[in-house]
């Protein structure tokens, strides 16, 4: 979140330009080292990027259209990384909110789990 006094120091836009991009690249200037994006690039292809690349302290996003869908891969990374999975039912009370956001949890777990792998690394050019 940004607030107005974010724009007191953007000039103004010259002819042809999109002013978006200007104030983009100024908060973004201030917010991140980083000189690209993931885009979302649809349900199947983002959503567990963050599980991909997090762990490198690249920022992505995770498209959470598809509920059911989540649940599946969710229950795939919770075998994968070993960790206790509970299914969440189809027409369970408030199930698409608690599938959900049992996936952010497991992502994160999992995204914490491989930063402290690689913080346990030696510094070495073939480690990450």
């Amino acid at each position: 979140m940004f607030h107005l006094s974010s724009f007191s120091s953007l000039s103004l836009p010259e002819a042809g330009s999109n002013p978006r991009m200007l104030i983009h690249q100024e908060v973004s200037m201030n917010k991140s080292y980083h000189s690209f994006h993931i885009p979302v690039m649809g349900t199947g292809y983002s959503i567990d990027t963050p599980i991909r690349v997090a762990h490198y302290g690249i920022s992505s996003v995770i498209s959470i259209v598809d509920d059911l869908l989540i649940e599946r891969i969710r229950k795939h990374y919770c075998e994968k990384f070993n960790f206790p999975y509970h299914p969440i039912m189809r027409f369970e009370p408030d199930g698409r909110a608690k599938r959900i956001s049992a996936y952010l949890d497991v992502v994160s777990k999992i995204v914490q789990q491989k930063i402290e792998e690689i913080k346990k690394q030696p510094f070495f050019e073939q480690n990450e």
